[in-house]
């Protein structure tokens, strides 16, 4: 069984539009679908009990962060293979099909992601490939249940509320020996971010400052050096979309932590 989880928190719209391709795209079984409610204030979710009665929900009466939602779901879901899901995704006929046939392909295999495209983005067809990945993108993973209490849940504590869990995640299932795929047969649309429209400027705060502290707490240093023209690519891009402050930000929030930071890496690499 496949169990998917999606985290929400107002808007009906779109979450419809999500739980409405998700049931016209899909054709794997078993499937059980779990909404967890991070804590709505609108009546998004009555509307969506509805139109889709086969969704299970879970209540939070207030929000809690992203990383501990998804434990608290996956505590409850049936699934030998566990997906986080967004809100704001939409996906192609074969999308789950294909991850599943990605994640049974090798013992080894901790987790796979379909590619994820924009939402004006044109399909691409591709054949069956899967290419190996450090870290796959949190919109849609799809995590092998044994892989999952191996490594342990997503860490809620050191990425409140949001961002980056993903990664540390990612970073800690490679260091206990597993493989992460990027599935390149199997797309889905991100809207991004819907939730957090509103605060862009935080997002992006919490964005790198959580990403590059998950990768202090985990990466050895020839996977580090890897990242560094990716890193160098984010600076250029900040210079030109004005966000250079933020991003600054964001180091300095990681290195008035230093200590902290390598305690922990100590504790997870030894």
């Amino acid at each position: 069984m496949v169990s998917i989880l999606i985290q929400h928190k107002n808007g009906e719209k779109v979450l419809e539009a999500c739980l409405r391709s998700l049931k016209e795209n899909t054709s794997y079984k078993p499937l059980e679908v779990i909404l967890l409610d991070n804590g709505s204030t609108d009546k998004s979710i009555e509307g969506v009990l509805e139109k889709f009665p086969w969704v299970k929900v879970i209540k939070n009466k207030k929000f809690v962060s992203l990383a501990d939602g998804v434990n608290v779901g996956f505590g409850k879901a049936k699934g030998a293979y566990l997906m986080w899901l967004n809100n704001d995704t939409l996906m192609e006929k074969g999308w789950l099909e294909e991850l599943v046939t990605a994640l049974e392909s090798k013992k080894e295999v901790a987790a796979v992601s379909p590619v994820i495209l924009p939402m004006d983005a044109e399909p691409k067809k591709e054949a069956r490939t899967y290419v190996e990945k450090i870290s796959l993108i949190g919109a849609c993973i799809l995590i092998n249940r044994r892989a999952w209490e191996r490594v342990g849940g997503f860490d809620g504590e050191n990425f409140k509320p949001a961002y980056g869990e993903e990664n540390d995640w990612c970073y800690r299932a490679r260091n206990a020996g597993f493989k992460l795929l990027e599935v390149r047969s199997s797309q889905v649309w991100h809207l991004g971010s819907y939730t957090a429209e509103k605060i862009v400027k935080q997002r992006y705060l919490l964005e790198n400052t959580h990403r590059l502290k998950a990768m202090l707490y985990n990466l050895k240093l020839p996977d580090l050096i890897r990242f560094v023209p990716g890193l160098t690519l984010i600076f250029l891009n900040s210079l030109r979309q004005g966000s250079t402050f933020f991003l600054l930000q964001s180091y300095w929030e990681n290195l008035k932590n230093i200590k902290t930071i390598f305690a922990e890496r100590k504790h997870r690499l030894g």
